[in-house]
């Protein structure tokens, strides 16, 4: 399977220890125990006509519902079939909530800035280091009681699942004296593509070029292990920085949410 397919349909493939996965019905059902929201997802999207993907639709409600789910995010792509997907979708009830990229990098991007020491999380300690970085760079307003006591609450179970990925997951903080500050994944598919798994700054030390390093020591890690490619679905803040870094866009991805 080619790194363009992987990243049109990431979502179908990237691995997890409590990821299931229901294939039966013209599309990938993703689904994982947790609060995010894209833990619950439709892709690969492959319906022979509208009325199978309203059966799809159906599907969706019953087996994400049984899950506990009330929505799910579906991922289309200009792959999906029938070829008028998006529309079909809306008209059935789905709405539109936003768009990303999925995007490929074949040759190596810039080196990033001296004096950033990047390490690969090997503790819970550090993992807990990595969560609250990712909350706190995904939190404009910043990050509340709760918000903190829901991650260390459920922080031993997210810790043995990255003990259980067997290192097909991978985190790493990105540190300036001593001090972490920004965080990034690799997630290895079993299709011989790695996905990048989030990039987080704290909001203080923006503009300093520890993304860049980030992406570049994960190009550097794939490339060691005999897999120089690498796989995104960018959200449309971050596209134009991966851009610049050297990935291709490969193909837009509408999200939609269908709620039940």
């Amino acid at each position: 399977m080619d790194a363009k397919t992987i990243a049109e349909d990431l979502m179908a493939y990237l691995p997890g220890p409590r990821v299931e996965r229901d294939w039966s019905l013209g599309g990938c059902l993703s689904y994982r125990p947790g609060a995010t929201p894209f833990f619950a997802n439709v892709s690969a999207v492959r319906a022979d006509d509208p009325a199978t993907l309203a059966r799809l639709v159906e599907h969706c409600a019953g087996w994400f519902g049984s899950r506990g789910r009330s929505d799910c995010f579906w991922f289309v792509t200009p792959s999906a079939t029938p070829a008028d997907a998006v529309d079909e979708l809306t008209a059935l009830g789905l709405m539109h909530v936003g768009h990303g990229t999925a995007m490929t990098m074949s040759e190596p991007p810039p080196a990033g800035p001296r004096g950033v020491d990047i390490r690969e999380v090997e503790d819970s300690d550090a993992f807990l280091e990595y969560r609250m970085l990712t909350l706190e760079a995904g939190s404009p307003h910043g990050v509340g009681e709760a918000d903190r006591a829901a991650t260390l609450a459920d922080h031993d179970a997210e810790w043995q699942d990255l003990l259980a990925s067997g290192r097909r997951r991978r985190c790493y903080l990105a540190s300036v004296d001593g001090e972490p500050l920004a965080a990034g994944g690799l997630l290895f598919t079993e299709h011989g593509a790695v996905a990048l798994a989030g990039g987080a700054t704290a909001p203080h030390a923006r503009g300093r070029g520890l993304y860049r390093a980030l992406v570049r020591h994960r190009w550097d890690v794939v490339a060691a292990e005999g897999v120089p490619s690498l796989v995104v679905q960018a959200s449309d803040d971050s596209r134009p920085i991966l851009a610049r870094l050297g990935f291709v866009e490969v193909a837009d991805i509408a999200l939609l949410r269908q709620a039940f």
